[in-house]
């Protein structure tokens, strides 16, 4: 309703805090493709006027495209693998990514997947027992809420 009533509810409509949490808001309604891909092009307009941050845009369209079935662009999503070790999803252009990375401010790409090992080290998770088993229960919730057919 708030995009609906007023666009993006950026830094000039809500103020820092308040536009941080309407993007975790909307980088996490992962049950509403609708509004994520809307929210996404609402973003995207947000960054030449500062309401938002070309990383949060970077982010956002990166989780839009891979539970939708695309590979990522910047490589900001990530899970586990066959091997039960936490990587970046499928990344659209490797060789390119880094250069991507660099122009909206994110750190490089090897840094990031350090940073994530040592987290699920730290909280000592680990992978899904049946990974073949999980990626066709992931792939069923995203055709059940409209990802992709």
């Amino acid at each position: 309703r708030i995009m609906d009533a007023h666009g993006w509810p950026g830094r000039s409509l809500v103020g820092e805090i308040g536009a941080r949490d309407a993007w975790l808001i909307l980088q996490h309604s992962i049950g509403s493709p609708a509004v994520m891909r809307r929210g996404l092009e609402m973003v995207r307009l947000a960054v030449a006027s500062g309401d938002t941050t070309p990383i949060e845009v970077a982010m956002l369209e990166d989780r839009v495209r891979t539970f939708s079935g695309l590979p990522q662009r910047y490589g900001t999503q990530f899970d586990w693998d066959e091997n039960g070790e936490m990587n970046p999803k499928p990344i659209e252009d490797p060789d390119g990514v880094e250069a991507l990375r660099r122009e909206v401010g994110l750190p490089p790409l090897a840094e990031k997947i350090r940073e994530v090992r040592e987290a699920v080290r730290r909280e000592a998770e680990s992978g899904p027992g049946n990974w073949a088993q999980r990626r066709r229960e992931i792939d069923e919730w995203e055709r059940s809420v409209g990802w992709h057919d």
